[in-house]
């Protein structure tokens, strides 16, 4: 896959988080596209055909675990990123399939090291994507 067939959705409630990830993706993925939502509510009924989903847990109106676990029994196996600043959170929780989690704070690199790791694992490499 080239960079510029890519779309990854970012779901996060805070702009600024919204804003900083996707001009990082842009950067290390040129051409691709990247789609914001701002609350779990509206990603739950998603359609949008994106390759990864990077979703904030805690958000308004529903929280991004559940908004992935009515998306996965609509079938849809997109691979998703659930960041969490705690972890406590996700204790009693199961996973929805093909999810990874990353723990806020991160750094750059941890951040695109997972993104790169969950593309690859399902799309093989990403031509015209930067190292990270």
């Amino acid at each position: 896959m080239k960079s510029n067939e890519l779309k990854i959705l970012l779901v996060d409630d805070e702009a600024p988080i919204r804003e900083l990830n996707s001009i990082i993706l842009k950067r290390t993925y040129p051409g691709c596209t990247v789609e914001e939502l701002k609350d779990g509510k509206t990603f739950s009924k998603y359609e949008g055909g994106a390759h990864l989903y990077i979703v904030d847990n805690r958000m308004f109106f529903m929280d991004g675990c559940d908004a992935l676990d009515l998306l996965r029994a609509k079938q849809d196996n997109t691979p998703a990123v659930l960041v969490t600043a705690t972890l406590a959170d996700l204790e009693n929780k199961v996973l929805p399939k093909k999810t990874e989690v990353l723990s806020k704070p991160y750094r750059t690199e941890a951040f695109l090291k997972t993104v790169t790791e969950i593309l690859e694992k399902n799309y093989g490499n990403i031509e015209g994507g930067q190292s990270i």
